[in-house]
């Protein structure tokens, strides 16, 4: 593909890029874009989505920078993405909101919807577990092992309370914290963005990994456990949800108070396109609760937005 088909077929992507940018990269363009045709698709069409909203000067102010990058262009995908299903719903959009509080910071996204002001900021996480481990010996010819061991309960939270945990098994790469514990201090980085009071929305554009540790991370890690019937003196395994989440009871949910809720959202390969899929977890102990016409609103959007697939396991999870 020349960069003049490029340039035609991704119009709003080009001219927030910068088309004398590109044309002096014009390499870079030529052999970083066309394999990854179906995320620019993607982003040509959020692009669309939201220079109808706020105009072109702000979209080259807020994303000309990252989009040069190719670094950091997958993560400025799922921050657009984001504030374009936002802006779906929303009456009014702004990007890259001050605070207001004489902080210096700003937050990715504000979007009025149904009459509320809702404050939103994008993180994204690429668990790569366990490719991101130094790979072992090579057992047969072109096939490398990659091995490893990673904790799924915080060290620190099993001593405070008193699950006893294994030690690692010999040989084997060793992680002490859980992908629940890094995805919870991602959301708390990216809260620390948001405005103290009002509500406030995290996009968690999930790269990749399993959404399953974002789950624990909200609610706490399940654990097994056996319940004895006193009367039948029989024990039965149950999963249990330990008090460690960021949406938990308590201390540990204490410093996400402020948060409203959380959106995931999941971008696949799909066909010759990409493959959406959304969920929403509200925070039942906010501060602030997201209210009910603006979460139906958000999961309308949503329903409509993601991949008409038959079986949706295929987009949510890998």
């Amino acid at each position: 593909m020349t960069l003049e088909q490029i340039v035609a077929r991704l119009s709003t992507v080009a001219a927030v890029i910068g088309e004398a940018w590109l044309g002096a990269e014009k390499s870079w363009a030529e052999e970083f874009i066309p394999p990854r045709l179906r995320w620019y698709q993607q982003l040509d069409a959020d692009l669309a989505i939201l220079e109808a909203r706020v105009g072109l000067p702000k979209l080259i102010s807020c994303y000309r920078g990252p989009l040069r990058d190719k670094q950091a262009t997958q993560k400025a995908i799922y921050e657009i993405h984001g504030a374009a299903l936002l802006a779906k719903a929303a009456a009014r959009v702004d990007l890259h909101v001050p605070r207001g509080d004489g902080s210096g910071k700003d937050f990715d996204v504000w979007a009025e919807i149904q009459g509320y002001a809702i404050n939103a900021e994008s993180k994204s996480r690429k668990d790569e577990f366990p490719f991101n481990l130094p790979p072992e010996s090579q057992e047969a010819p072109g096939i490398t092992e990659y091995a490893g061991v990673r904790e799924t309960i915080d060290p620190h939270d099993a001593v405070d309370l008193g699950i006893k945990t294994q030690p690692p098994a010999d040989g084997l790469q060793y992680i002490e914290t859980p992908e629940s514990t890094v995805i919870r201090q991602g959301l708390l980085a990216g809260l620390e963005q948001l405005p103290a009071s009002g509500c406030n929305l995290l996009i968690f554009g999930h790269i990749e990994g399993d959404r399953r540790n974002l789950e624990d991370a909200l609610f706490g890690t399940e654990v097994f456990q056996f319940i004895r019937d006193h009367q039948t003196k029989k024990a039965r395994p149950v999963w249990v949800r330990t008090p460690t989440g960021a949406f938990s009871e308590g201390p540990v949910g204490e410093p996400f108070a402020a948060l409203s809720g959380v959106l995931w959202v999941r971008l696949l390969p799909h066909g010759d396109s990409l493959g959406r899929a959304y969920r929403f977890y509200p925070n039942r102990r906010a501060l602030v609760p997201l209210p009910k016409d603006v979460v139906s609103s958000l999961e309308d959007v949503m329903n409509k937005s993601a991949t008409p697939i038959e079986n949706k396991e295929d987009i949510v999870e890998e």
